[in-house]
């Protein structure tokens, strides 16, 4: 038997009742995190521009979050991804504390869009994430390693997307492989280097290009459930997808392997900072030094970031063009850590991006490329740079962490993410704040997902 088949046979049967207590509470975490994240950016220019995509319509039947707009299931799922990436505070899988894909802003959109439509139940939608994000990280272990020019995972976030939207749909074992055909026959290839600009700044601002990948996966289920017939072994090696993914082998077994038995979402990490993941441990161990040694900005020296080649190469930008520019900016993102801003949407206004003081501040960030920090990198898939704060005193202050904060293994309370998504709302009261974390904590306890939804308008 293939191997699509028998993944989508197993994901068919998988009940919300086989689900732990753990799984359920991290998948409506995960919701309120991606749902924050959006919300965040709908105050930011870049986010605007995705907002004003969408075509109000009196027969719309799908939200654009927090704005009121009403639109059709194609343009909500692809504006809604698109404001969940923004930030760039989104999710990711990571493998030891490489990353390797971001779900979540393409699983959760696409579940809780459609689920509107659909007027799902708020267990029915917790499924959908679940299943999703195991979709899709089962797709990014078994292509990884990728090639280094290839950034970017839409393709492993349309696999999020199409699996969500097909538990939703309700489609069958037949319909649902043959919207994994479609999805992988029209996926985005990855994004190189050179299209994200990384080192030829401006940066681009389409990152992984979420928002077509979820709306391109919606669709995908869409047509399968009308009858739409494509290839029969989406996730088949003979198929080839993995090639298109920037993969130069593929382990077919990873896509099956004990599934049903634990789940990914449980794994996943959760950023922290409004930033790439690739620079978080920096900011944690730096953090983590200003806190336990009640370090003043005023009082440090200069501070060293021992890292990988590539990523002081990407990242030694000192004055960000704009703020995509400045989420992958670690001397900016260093000086907002310095300044104390509380990481959010906060970062990103032009108040800060043009603030001689923080500009400043960012001067004392000197990034130092480390031949071991690069070993750990390409022979055990860990990214861990080092941290040395100089003092005007002539102390000196080192750190060096495994991995970020939100990782796994140093994981966000329930308090840190409701404080993350009160921190994505500044202008909205505390007594909604509040309201608006029940809702998503007792999301299971939702007839249907619509009241929720309404409750996300801020605008």
């Amino acid at each position: 038997m293939s191997v699509t088949r028998t993944f989508i046979e197993k994901i068919n049967n998988i009940k919300y009742e086989d689900f732990s207590d753990s799984n359920i509470k991290t998948a409506k975490l995960a919701i309120m995190d991606n749902v924050g994240n959006a919300l965040g950016a709908l105050s930011t220019g870049v986010g605007s521009i995705f907002v004003s995509l969408a075509h109000e319509s009196d027969n719309g039947c799908c939200s654009v979050w927090g704005t009121g707009k009403k639109t059709s299931l194609m343009e909500a799922s692809l504006v809604n991804a698109s404001l969940a990436q923004v930030l760039d505070c989104d999710d990711t899988y990571e493998i030891n504390s490489l990353a390797v894909s971001h779900p979540g802003p393409a699983v959760v959109a696409a579940a809780l869009t459609v689920a509107e439509q659909e007027s799902s139940s708020g267990r029915d939608v917790i499924r959908a994430v679940i299943l999703g994000y195991e979709a899709a990280v089962r797709v990014a272990k078994a292509i990884e390693p990728r090639r280094d020019e290839f950034w970017g995972f839409a393709n492993t976030q349309i696999i999020g997307a199409v699996t969500a939207t097909a538990i939703l749909l309700g489609l069958n074992d037949e319909e649902m492989i043959n919207a994994f055909g479609t999805a992988v026959s029209c996926s985005p290839v990855p994004n190189t280097n050179m299209m994200w600009s990384l080192t030829e700044r401006p940066i681009s601002w389409i990152k992984d290009g979420v928002g077509f990948a979820v709306s391109t996966g919606v669709m995908s289920a869409c047509m399968a459930k009308k009858g739409f017939h494509s290839t029969q072994k989406a996730l088949d090696k003979e198929t080839g997808y993995y090639l298109l993914c920037g993969s130069e082998d593929y382990n077919e077994e990873e896509i099956i392997k004990g599934l049903g038995e634990n789940f990914a979402i449980n794994k996943m990490s959760f950023k922290p900072y409004p930033t790439c993941r690739f620079m978080q441990s920096s900011l944690d161990s730096l953090e983590l030094l200003l806190r336990e040694n009640a370090i003043r900005n005023e009082d440090v020296e200069k501070i060293e970031v021992y890292l990988t080649p590539s990523l002081k190469k990407f990242f030694s930008v000192y004055k960000p063009y704009s703020m995509i520019d400045a989420q992958f900016s670690l001397p900016y993102a260093a000086a907002m850590v310095l300044k104390r801003v509380p990481p959010s949407s906060l970062w990103y206004k032009e108040e800060y991006l043009n603030n001689d003081a923080i500009l400043e501040t960012a001067q004392k960030i000197r990034l130092i490329a480390d031949a071991e920090i690069e070993k750990l990198r390409t022979e055990k898939s860990i990214l861990s740079p080092k941290v040395k704060i100089y003092m005007k005193n002539g102390s000196v202050y080192e750190k060096q962490e495994y991995c970020a904060k939100g990782h796994p293994d140093k994981p966000l309370t329930e308090k840190e993410f409701q404080e993350k998504f009160f921190n994505m709302l500044p202008d909205i009261k505390t007594d909604r704040e509040s309201r608006l974390v029940k809702s998503f904590m007792e999301l299971e306890d939702y007839r249907s997902i619509n009241g929720l939804i309404k409750n996300l308008e801020i605008k």
